[in-house]
């Protein structure tokens, strides 16, 4: 709503008194920015409050990530270390070789099975 101030001409250089129309609006829309100023330095306050927690939390992160290093260097040093020999199986091919043969003839029995069951079938 427009405001319109009224004052006396007695005194236009330097009025003491005004007049202003609507001065319940005025009012109301005073109060409404006090309120939401307040509500913006209470977001503020608790985003402040927020950021300090969430240093706290990374500082104790990274001494807990190198005290963790730490301990994980310290127990690499403690445990001896073993060189273990191991012996890979000798395989033998031709032996391979008969499986996979001995496989493709059972393989081809059943497939030659089941195309005579099929023809009794027709």
């Amino acid at each position: 709503m427009p405001v319109k101030k009224i004052i006396k001409k007695e005194d236009t250089k330097n009025p003491v008194h005004v007049q202003l129309e609507t001065p319940t609006y005025l009012r109301k829309s005073v109060l409404k920015t006090a309120i939401n100023a307040t509500k913006l330095m209470q977001n503020a306050h608790e985003i402040k409050e927020l950021r300090q927690q969430e240093l706290i939390l990374i500082n104790n992160l990274r001494k807990t990530v190198t005290e963790i290093k730490s301990t994980y260097n310290s127990l690499e040093k403690s445990i001896p270390k073993i060189e273990l020999e191991v012996e890979e199986p000798i395989r033998d091919k031709g032996h391979m070789k008969v499986q996979e043969d001995d496989e493709l003839v059972k393989l081809k029995r059943e497939l030659e099975h089941i195309e005579n069951k099929l023809k009794e079938f027709d």
